[in-house]
């Protein structure tokens, strides 16, 4: 499926589940030390970089963005080639990791994305500081067959003696957003947050 990082929809739910939470919990604008990391999708005109910074959740250079594909350059914005989580810890082994924002947009089902959800926490609880974390799921496909519930995620995740200890100092939002695919997609993504004050 391709995906349409610019579409409205995305835009929509990056609001909805990134832009009002922080607000909401911690305030207009990302504090300056702090840093944004995703998924970069996209850059230019409509992208999730150009939404944040046009928001003023962010300042550019506290994006950081990564993808398995170049996806180009927009400085002061840092861009990485890899998988996020590798990046993530790169970042934290070499000292230059500070996360306020992770945005983890996946187009896994549950049990893989629970996964690399846990393997981003492992790192960011190294870490101090408030921070929001979204991560986004599969949660159907009228073609595939595919059906699950936020219940039955959560169920999994904190039945999962390992997902327990990483979150153990993480605050579930208390919502959870759902969401048609873009595009001509028979996906419904789910969205959804946890956050820590210290």
């Amino acid at each position: 499926m391709n995906k349409d990082y610019n579409d409205p929809t995305k835009q929509a739910v990056r609001t909805d589940t990134i832009i009002y939470p922080y607000r909401k919990l911690f305030g207009e604008k990302l504090p300056p030390e702090k840093q944004y990391w995703t998924l970069v999708g996209q850059l230019g005109e409509g992208s999730e970089l150009d939404q944040v910074v046009k928001a003023g959740l962010i300042e550019p250079g506290q994006y950081h963005g990564v993808d398995f594909a170049d996806k180009g350059q927009a400085p002061p914005a840092h861009t990485y080639i890899g998988e996020l989580s590798d990046e993530i810890r790169k970042a934290h082994y070499e000292e230059r990791f500070d996360p306020g924002i992770v945005y983890i947009d996946t187009m896994y089902e549950p049990e893989k994305a629970i996964e690399l959800l846990l393997l981003i926490l492992r790192t960011v609880n190294k870490t101090s500081g408030p921070c929001l974390v979204t991560w986004n799921v599969v949660i159907g496909n009228r073609r595939w067959g595919v059906n699950h519930t936020f219940e039955e995620i959560r169920d999994r995740l904190y039945s999962n003696m390992a997902a327990r200890m990483e979150l153990r100092s993480w605050t579930n939002y208390g919502k959870a957003w759902s969401y048609a695919g873009t595009g001509k997609s028979d996906t419904t993504m789910g969205s959804i947050a946890v956050y820590r004050k210290t």
